[in-house]
């Protein structure tokens, strides 16, 4: 049976992992970053993403999901902005260890990153603001890749997090790369910048793949062939209605939205079982967007691998049968309480 700890980690993978969902819909890197600060406030967490300057040498703030008073006093305190402070990475230290090194961390007080980060001069006052405003705050940092290259790191801090949380940030990490990355793709596509669209295709975290308005492959990234388990010339020219890359009782659910991409409608995220090369299965998430490139109405199909959240949807179901069949041979019970509305539930033991 799973500890507390495990559960608990579980729902957080599945809270994020659906956070994730609503991301990859998402058009533009502003509204990326807008539905990923709401969706983060919602789960109690306060996250800060950095990016990476081209050389390497420090990192600047993208997106704070705080941007509060008290944020503003602290940088009134320290004499100068977060938001426009360069954060060094330093040879050995935290950053280093993940932008040079691609490790996720795990941080047990927020003045050990802080300490790091700002100037000699003013640690002694860092600390005692942090030490004062985030006790029992902990941290992971998390590098975000485009093309295995990182470009920066997001940071997730929450007074419940723990070391057996860092599987969740990482992968969860990866998904907002994603979604940023198709984020810049459209608006790259919405610009007319069709070399900028290529390279980002080509180099996407995700599945891209161009077909026309029935289907037949016209071109496909590298990501399009590691989930498919097929070299892209072995796609192109062929429909995927007549492959046996789908199931026979999920073409039917296809062909409708291919109809829906000829009458100019984007559709998805929608769910289907991928059948590979091999012959192994895996269930991927699809979006499909018609688009015009080189002057021709086109459809651009974007596939997500989501094997690991639907086993953690099925973990969590484990977890709480589990979890339920112990209470009842107990004959104890447990609840949880609902601060913001003012209401607990209870399990069927209790009520």
């Amino acid at each position: 049976m799973p500890t507390h700890e495990e559960y608990r980690s579980e729902r957080m993978l599945l809270a994020l992992s659906k956070v994730s969902q609503v991301l990859q819909s998402t058009r533009s890197p502003g509204n990326v970053y807008l539905k990923f600060g709401e969706a983060i406030h919602e789960l109690g967490f306060v996250a800060t993403i950095l990016s990476l300057n081209e050389s390497g040498t420090y990192l600047t703030t993208t997106y704070q999901s705080r941007k509060s008073a008290k944020m503003k006093r602290f940088s009134k305190m320290i004499g100068f902005s977060i938001d426009d402070y360069r954060v060094p990475i330093r040879k050995n230290g935290l950053l280093d260890q993940v932008i040079n090194k691609g490790r996720t961390i795990f941080i047990e007080s927020r003045t050990e990153i802080f300490l790091e980060i700002f100037p000699q001069s003013i640690r002694s006052l860092i600390k005692r603001i942090v030490e004062k405003d985030g006790k029992g705050t902990q941290s992971i940092i998390a590098p975000l890749r485009f093309d295995e290259k990182i470009f920066g790191v997001i940071g997730m801090s929450s007074a419940d997090l723990s070391e057996i949380d860092i599987p969740a940030i990482n992968l969860f990490a990866g998904q907002i790369s994603a979604a940023i990355m198709n984020a810049q793709a459209f608006t790259a596509l919405q610009k007319r910048d069709e070399e900028k669209f290529k390279i980002l295709f080509e180099s996407a975290p995700d599945a891209y793949y161009i077909s026309d308005l029935k289907g037949k492959f016209i071109d496909g990234n590298k990501q399009t062939e590691r989930i498919s388990g097929y070299l892209k010339k072995e796609l192109i020219g062929k429909s995927f209605l007549n492959l046996n890359l789908l199931p026979k009782s999920q073409l039917p659910t296809a062909a409708a939205l291919l109809v829906k991409n000829e009458l100019g409608k984007s559709t998805g995220p929608d769910e289907f079982t991928l059948i590979r090369k091999d012959g192994s299965e895996i269930e991927v998430e699809i979006d499909t967007h018609p688009i015009i490139l080189d002057g021709k109405n086109i459809v651009l199909g974007i596939a997500r691998d989501i094997t690991v959240r639907k086993q953690a949807e099925q973990a969590l179901i484990d977890s709480e049968y589990l979890l339920r069949e112990s209470q009842k041979a107990a004959v104890i019970g447990s609840y949880i309480f609902d601060i913001q509305n003012d209401s607990w539930v209870s399990s069927q033991i209790l009520d």
